[in-house]
């Protein structure tokens, strides 16, 4: 359940990766370029080259704002922005995706990292921020542990979903002074969702779910 980067109303449009802290240190632990292993939750994604350059003249630091939304059927998302300048990077996250929720939670007593690698190249560049956590609660309360939507549904609206975060307008300018002009998006597939509505459909003898 993955796909090739795309571009939607001139943004770039690809899959994210949620790592648990048990991926990302399996992923970094003996790592030529790190003295120790990596921890925590990690977002990853692509961003467009604008923002990356950007970041990395601006010393790793961005502006940050958590949006939740209702999807065309009933699916809860929560948009993860990051901004620099004109620029912003979007991570979508289905709320009914099970990591998403055990991520949410961990933001209590952890930072947002976020990998973003540049458009077209093999660089990338990490940001750490934090968020007060009585900011983040609504959003932890908007995750749907007992959805129960068809497959077909769920990707009719991740597909809605998405094509509304690439709007310029979709998410205001983080800036007051500046207005957004450059958008990439990152979006996490709902894989362990859609697996799950499968088993469900094949348990009770019926069409997947």
């Amino acid at each position: 359940m993955n796909f090739e980067s795309i571009a939607i109303r001139g943004s770039l449009v690809s899959p994210a990766r949620l790592m648990s802290p048990s991926e990302v240190r399996a992923a970094t632990t003996n790592h030529p370029g790190l003295l120790r292993p990596l921890g925590g939750w990690y977002l990853c994604g692509d961003a467009s080259a604008r923002i990356v350059d950007a970041i990395v003249r601006n010393g790793g630091d961005a502006a940050i704002r958590l949006t939740g939304f209702v999807g065309p059927s009933g699916g809860h998302y929560v948009v993860l922005t990051h901004q620099l300048g004109s620029s912003q990077h979007r991570f979508l996250l289905p709320q009914y995706e099970p990591p998403v929720e055990l991520y949410l939670r961990s933001l209590e007593s952890q930072p947002i990292q976020v990998m973003l690698g540049r458009q077209g190249g093999d660089d990338s560049v990490v940001l750490h921020n934090r968020l007060p956590w009585p900011h983040i609660v609504p959003l932890v309360e908007m995750c749907q542990v007992q959805r129960c939507a068809s497959v077909a549904t769920t990707f009719d609206e991740m597909r809605a979903a998405t094509f509304a975060v690439t709007r310029l307008e979709r998410i205001p300018s983080l800036d007051g002074n500046v207005a957004v002009s450059d958008v990439s998006v990152s979006l996490v597939v709902p894989s362990e969702y859609c697996l799950q509505a499968i088993r469900r459909g094949v348990s009770t003898g019926g069409e997947p779910k």
